[in-house]
């Protein structure tokens, strides 16, 4: 037994090896990289939101099925540390993928060494703590139980199911691949009549998947007043299309068409988007002329589907990672049938190539594949450093400041969304109640209460401590009107992080006091090789001018 333990440790000592230096920059990265909103609100649903909530009403909220949170509800609602918690749960799935795509990928060895360091694998889906290290799992499950789905069909089943539950992606793209299975399996049955459909445990799996995929479509979908669903395009639906059904394809390894943003509300160049989409679309051809039998469906469906859901619904940059998901998924099940199907034969597909038009194949695909994984890595490198050096998030800064200066027990005030034209209180302007919302408070007010076990802020959700997060509910006007008079019954408060903010909820007060800036506090978002900031991109905490010398601070520029 030892020796056959010597003999794999041996024949796999560059596996090994790539692990634990995945561990040690993963480790390292992740303990300077500050959780930012996406990260603390998650946490904060966890660790506030009852089990109730979390299944039932926060997923009509926030979009994503409740499998994520009710994860991180294990540490939140025990009482471990924010940071702890947060990235030991998003770690776990993680480093399970990396071990998968290093020990058992059918890729070359060069190619799985370099794959744990992809942009999208470690940093975006692993460093960021966000479900979808869940979906790289589900995908990588999906490829491993591929090949046995027709003799086996429940573990690749429920590797669907378990993709549904990863995101309302997810959703959608286990609905391509079961859609391609269906195809498949209908082939089989075509002349035998469709009740001999109904005995093949294929088709009960895929009925079992469906229905867990109309209950999870049941739980998120949106509510009448659910914020995001009122998201205004600022494209027109064509430039989203030809954008995520072909130029995402190039974006999402080498280049950086789309900046970090929304898709619909993203500046297309159509210099840069047309040579885009159409090295996509040279892409698609070339992958569909290396796919095994049957298989370039498994593909083209949920991408598709993806590209049509992402431009019609919603999308933000660092969904277009769940691209090269599906492409590793796909890969992987070609791969599978290299032996069978491959460039470097005469035929590809029954198709004849001439020995000079083979090897320029041959060679065209070998240097895509190295640009596509190299470039990956480059920004991941650039990255980590990136998140060592600058401040992804304020929350751990200010929450430090708050906590050390002792007004973390203060009356704060956060800035709420605002979209008057000169941003002044007018009561005779009728639309004035109606351009804002007052549940949506500025980000960072989620990644600070993260580090308390209450909510500071007196304005997010009336500073209810059972709901210390975002509820992403649209306000009427009666609602803002209601919430700026409870808000202004409580007083002036000690603590504001936007002066802008006093002259919509005090009006013409002649009494109102002065505040000056004790703390400022600047981040930065890092997408691909990129630090995206600006000089005046910083977050200040303002101090009631008779509270100064009471906390001991000082006024700063």
């Amino acid at each position: 037994m030892s020796d056959w333990k010597g003999s794999l440790m041996k024949s796999r000592w560059m596996e090994w090896l790539a692990l634990i230096l995945f561990l040690v920059c993963f480790s390292v990265v992740s303990f300077y990289h500050e959780p930012w909103f996406d990260e603390a609100q998650a946490w904060q649903i966890a660790k506030c939101a009852s089990i109730w909530d979390i299944l039932f009403e926060v997923p009509h909220y926030e979009g994503h099925l409740p499998l994520w949170h009710l994860l991180l509800a294990v540490p939140a609602k025990s009482g471990v540390p924010f940071e702890l918690g947060l990235k030991v749960v998003a770690a776990l799935p993680t480093i399970v993928a990396v071990c998968i795509i290093l020990f058992r990928a059918p890729f070359p060895k060069v190619v799985r060494l370099l794959l744990p360091f992809h942009y999208f694998v470690f940093y975006q889906y692993g460093v960021v703590s966000r479900p979808y290290g869940l979906m790289l799992l589900a995908f990588l499950t999906l490829a491993l139980t591929f090949r046995e789905k027709d003799i086996r069909p429940w573990p690749f089943g429920l590797s669907l199911i378990f993709l549904c539950f990863t995101s309302a992606y997810g959703i959608v793209l286990a609905g391509g691949i079961s859609l391609c299975w269906v195809i498949d399996i209908g082939r089989e049955y075509i002349g035998r009549g469709i009740f001999a459909l109904w005995k093949d445990k294929r088709v009960q799996v895929l009925l079992m998947v469906l229905l867990v995929a109309l209950a999870a479509i049941a739980v998120i979908l949106p509510r009448e007043d659910t914020y995001a669903t009122e998201m205004t395009a600022q494209n027109s639906l064509l430039e989203r299309l030809i954008y995520t059904c072909a130029a995402i394809i190039p974006d999402c390894f080498f280049s950086k068409l789309l900046p970090y943003s929304f898709i619909n509300k993203a500046y297309f160049s159509l210099y840069r988007l047309l040579p885009m989409a159409l090295l996509g679309v040279v892409f698609l051809i070339i992958m569909l002329g290396c796919a095994g039998k049957k298989k370039g469906k498994y593909f083209l469906v949920p991408f598709f589907m993806f590209g049509v859901f992402s431009a019609l619904i919603y999308s933000c940059s660092h969904h277009i990672g769940i691209v090269f998901l599906m492409i590793l998924f796909w890969s992987w099940i070609n791969q599978e049938d290299a032996t069978r199907y491959s460039v470097g034969r005469k035929k590809l597909h029954g198709i004849s190539i001439s020995g000079c038009m083979r090897k320029w194949m041959v060679a065209t695909v070998r240097a895509l594949i190295l640009v596509c994984i190299v470039v990956p890595v480059w920004w991941s490198v650039s990255a980590a450093i990136l998140d060592v050096e600058c401040s992804y998030s304020c929350g751990r800064e200010i929450a430090q400041f708050l906590k050390v200066s002792g007004l973390s027990d203060a009356k704060i005030l956060a800035p709420w969304e605002l979209e008057s034209s000169n941003g002044e209180r007018d009561e005779r302007n009728t639309d004035f109640y109606e351009e804002m919302n007052t549940n949506h408070l500025a980000l960072y007010t989620s990644e600070i209460n993260a580090y308390f076990d209450k909510n500071i802020f007196l304005n997010l959700n009336d500073g209810r401590d059972e709901y210390a997060y975002f509820n992403h509910k649209r306000t009427s006007k009666e609602d803002n009107i209601r919430n700026l008079q409870k808000w202004k019954e409580k007083g002036y408060p000690d603590v504001i992080l936007d002066p802008s903010s006093l002259s919509v909820l005090f009006g013409d007060d002649k009494n109102l006091p002065r505040y000056y800036p004790v703390y400022k506090a600047k981040c930065a978002m890092i997408w691909k090789p990129n630090c995206i900031a600006n000089e005046d991109d910083f977050v200040c905490l303002y101090l009631r001018e008779d509270l100064i010398k009471q906390y001991g601070l000082e006024g700063i520029q």
